[in-house]
């Protein structure tokens, strides 16, 4: 069986001197890790955002004063806080099948931060597009030293997710099928 990804048609971009945040996106629910995020955001002293919304918001609001809470919001909107993100952190508990804002911020040149209980540990390549974590600490340890990592997404094919590539693939999957 053939992969192939469905394309995203935003604008990639370059450079990281502006990004400063480590935003959260997504359903605030205790399953999706966002406990979690605040409490490694705030023992870390790093700025973040939480995009999205849920039974858990006014309580982390309250709690979690250090954090900016913005809302849900649409996904152009979600791209611009991911263009000055220095890292998104995915830290959901459960298997979550894929984590689609993985990719979109991948394609926006943003590494990320992932629980290895989730799929999107595929879209992971290990110090080229992001890190994966396992506990707690290691998240904690990972957002201490995030700005010496160095990522090289020159090496990640980020234009496997464009509509042209997509197209190509999806071709030679039919001529496969039709061979």
């Amino acid at each position: 069986m053939k992969k192939v990804r469905s394309p995203k048609d935003i604008k990639v971009i370059s450079g990281r001197s502006a990004r400063n945040t480590a935003p959260f996106v997504g359903r605030l629910g205790k399953e999706k890790g966002i406990e979690e995020f605040c409490k490694a955001i705030t023992e870390t002293n790093e700025k973040a955002i939480v995009v999205g919304t849920g039974k858990l918001k006014k309580k982390l609001e309250e709690k979690y004063k250090n954090i900016s809470f913005v809302g849900w919001k649409k996904s152009f909107e979600v791209y611009k806080y991911l263009e000055k993100a220095k890292a998104l952190i995915f830290p959901s508990l459960w298997y979550e099948t894929a984590g689609l804002t993985v990719l979109e911020a991948q394609i926006l040149n943003v590494p990320c931060i992932v629980n290895s209980n989730t799929a999107a540990t595929e879209f992971i390549n290990e110090n080229v597009t992001g890190k994966k974590y396992q506990t707690y600490n290691e998240l904690v340890n990972i957002i201490k030293e995030f700005d010496s990592l160095k990522f090289n997404f020159e090496k990640n094919n980020i234009n496997k997710f464009n509509y042209k590539e997509y197209l190509s693939k999806l071709l030679k999957c039919y001529e496969r099928i039709m061979n």
